[in-house]
């Protein structure tokens, strides 16, 4: 026979032979495999593999095993979506009725890792009777390589942390080679690439052994690094334990793998194990630093158990590094040492979850501070309490620039319009206490500083006091009610025997004041959402007794002692003596008015009458020396502002009588000081009883 028709009639053999494996196998019934998986599934994992469509074949060159819109269900929530599935199959083996897939390309994927809370990955097997179905052939898988297109990986119900895959493969020489991955996609919108050696399919499909991983990952400004194993437990889903390692440019970049907020500090580095399951791991072993040195630099150890709930936190943080540096603080001499440490903790459950730090310690340059710091949830409100003690506060205040000085000097309004800042009060309430040994402003030393704040029911409550300053003690007490329109301010405050001169002095206002013990009380009410509208409203008094002092002529170049001047001779003297001074306002609406103002300066006895109005910050003041000395003005008329008073020779009647005081049974003048401690008291009881 011929050549030539040896090879025509093996061409009619190969085409009848093509046919024939095409009838073949168009007549096997793959559809049949969807029972099949749905049934293995479900024995495996309690959950439901849906198919909304038929299994089919698809005849090609490469022929493939097709379908759309597959799910794996958990109630009315899917775990898992798949909008188009190709698994390619090999020709041959269909003849004998067994699928081979040597490569699977999914289409459209939604992967929910957690959703709402529920266990979604928790694997329970089912109890419930299954009609029985041929064993579903996992072994015939002969994957060489899987492709991804166009997925979405929930970290959180399609909350936070959403992973955008535009492309991934897996690519494999064997069942039991190592799989290879690449990924190109997004995290939150921010470019993510991964690339790694997993475990071979054999691992893959061999229950509950350990399926290895090793991954490298990729953001911007951010490198991490997994290693570990990988379980699928019938009792708990999908679990994993694993190294992490990350390095990123900016430590605000690490929060979302810690589960807690940081700050941004420059470059970190950490390392961690992540345990248990995949939607809900454990972070333990945790070793993270962050910062520089020379600005601030953090350290981090422990464990949290629930990142994701805030639960079961363990940790120990310490801190340390130049506070100017770190806070960008100018016209300090030099560094100030910063250094922190304490035990932060996390207890409860749900939403009654509470933070606790014990053991803190810190110190700020000369300052130092220890104590405890809790933050919790009770009845839906936040809640903080904390109790604090320091053996030193030194608040190391800049000096006034000159430039500050005159900008100040420029204001034209004393009081601020500024809101109060009471929106926390609606929905928090806590606690909290400090007590400071010894408190430095400059040159001003107090010591046992008492502070206490409290607040709840939108109300405040804030009480001070001072065993020792200037001599003297003061105490002081705030209460604001939120909850009324406007909010309603309540103010007490007393000054007991400080010594004017060594206050002045050591707050570097004025070195040219000797002596000078003050009393002074007030007590007021008002209301109003911003200072200027307090003060506005006040309703009140105050009163006012300050002992003999000695006043440096170096007063008369400026300011109050310019005024002393034009009263009385003996300001030109190199000292000159504030025998006495006592005063006693009333505040109504605002206005306060002058119920007596008396001082002795030298032999010159002073009286005062006018008003204030805190509404407009108005001056409407007399000083009337008794009796005007020679080529000394007969009164003074003292108006303007409170920023910007003016002072002024009186052209009207001179004011001949001393101011008119209430009986001694209603002037707090009178018990609030004797004759005997200021003899201005005295002075006042004989203009008295000259009136009657």
């Amino acid at each position: 026979m011929k050549a030539k028709t040896v090879f025509r009639l093996a061409l009619v053999a190969l085409a009848l032979l093509v046919v024939a494996l095409v009838q073949v196998v168009k007549s096997i019934d793959v559809d049949q495999y969807r029972g099949v998986a749905t049934a293995w599934v479900k024995r495996q994992t309690g959950r439901d593999l849906v198919f909304s469509g038929p299994l089919r074949l698809r005849l090609s060159l490469r022929p493939a095993l097709v379908a759309d819109d597959v799910s794996f269900s958990v109630g009315q929530s899917d775990a898992l979506k798949l909008r188009h599935v190709e698994a390619e199959v090999g020709l041959l083996p269909l003849l004998s009725g067994e699928v081979r897939i040597t490569r699977m390309w999914l289409d459209g994927v939604d992967l929910a890792l957690a959703n709402d809370g529920r266990d979604l990955w928790n694997f329970v097997p089912s109890s419930d009777p299954v009609a029985p179905s041929p064993p579903f052939p996992v072994a015939t898988l002969r994957v060489t390589e899987i492709a991804i297109d166009h997925a979405t990986l929930r970290l959180r119900a399609g909350d936070e942390h959403v992973v955008a895959i535009d492309h991934a493969t897996l690519d494999c020489d064997g069942p039991t080679a190592p799989l290879a991955l690449t990924l190109d996609g997004a995290w939150d919108g921010r470019h993510l690439a991964v690339n790694g050696i997993l475990g071979s399919q054999r691992e893959l499909f061999a229950g509950d052994r350990p399926f290895p991983v090793q991954a490298k990952i990729l953001r911007p400004g951010l490198v991490a690094s997994l290693d570990g194993t990988l379980r699928g437990d019938p009792g708990q889903g999908l679990t994993m334990l694993m190294a992490l390692a990350v390095e990123v440019g900016d430590s605000a970049d690490l929060g979302p793998l810690l589960g807690i907020a940081l700050p941004s500090l420059g470059a970190a580095r950490a390392v961690m194990t992540l345990a248990g399951r995949v939607d809900h791991p454990r972070i333990t072993a945790i070793d993270a630093t962050f910062g520089r040195h020379d600005a601030l630099a953090v350290s981090i150890r422990g464990a949290i158990d629930d990142p994701q709930g805030g639960g079961g936190v363990d940790l120990a943080l310490t801190a340390d590094g130049d506070a100017a540096a770190s806070l960008g603080v100018t016209g300090q001499t030099g560094a100030i040492p910063l250094a922190f440490s304490g035990h932060v903790t996390s207890n409860g459950l749900g939403a009654e979850r509470g933070w606790r730090i014990a053991d803190l310690k810190g110190t700020l340059g000369r300052s130092d501070i220890s104590g405890r710091l809790s933050l919790f949830r009770r009845q839906g409100h936040g809640v903080m309490e904390g109790r604090f003690t320091s053996a030193l506060v030194d608040i190391k205040r800049p000096r006034e620039t000159a430039v500050e000085a005159q900008r100040g000097a420029g204001e034209a309004r004393f009081f601020s319009d500024d809101p109060l800042p009471l929106q926390f009060l609606f929905q928090n309430e806590g606690h909290l206490a400090w007590h400071i040994g010894r408190l430095l402003d400059r040159r001003l030393a107090a010591t046992g500083v008492d502070l206490e704040l409290g607040w709840r029911d939108a109300k405040i409550d804030a009480l001070a006091s001072i065993a020792a300053i200037a001599g003297g003690r003061a105490e002081g007490r705030v209460t604001v009610d939120g909850g009324s329109t406007p909010p309603g301010i309540g103010m007490e405050l007393a000054l007991s025997h400080l010594v004017t001169g060594d206050l002045l002095s050591a707050l570097a206002w004025s070195d040219a004041v000797g002596g000078g013990r003050i009393d002074f009380r007030l007590k007021a009410t008002a209301d109003g959402d911003n200072p200027r509208a307090i003060f506005a409203s006040l309703q009140g008094g105050t009163v006012l007794s300050v002992a003999p002092a000695i006043l440096s002529n170096r007063l008369a170049q400026n300011g109050l002692g310019s005024v002393l001047t034009n009263l009385s001779p003996s300001m030109a003297s190199p000292g000159t003596e504030l025998r006495c001074l006592v005063s006693q306002f009333t505040l109504t609406d605002g206005l306060a008015r002058s119920e007596a103002l008396l001082f002795v300066l030298g032999q010159t006895l002073i009286t005062g009458q006018g008003s204030v109005n805190l509404s407009n910050e108005s001056l409407d003041f007399t000083l009337t020396p008794r009796p005007p000395a020679a080529g000394m003005a007969a009164s003074l008329d003292i108006g303007g502002t409170l920023a910007h008073p003016l002072v002024a020779p009186n052209r009207g009647a001179i004011v001949k009588n001393l101011p008119p005081l209430a009986s001694d049974a209603e002037s707090p003048l009178f018990t609030f000081v004797s004759a005997e401690s200021n003899p201005c008291i005295a002075a006042l009881m004989q203009g008295r009883k000259g009136r009657r």
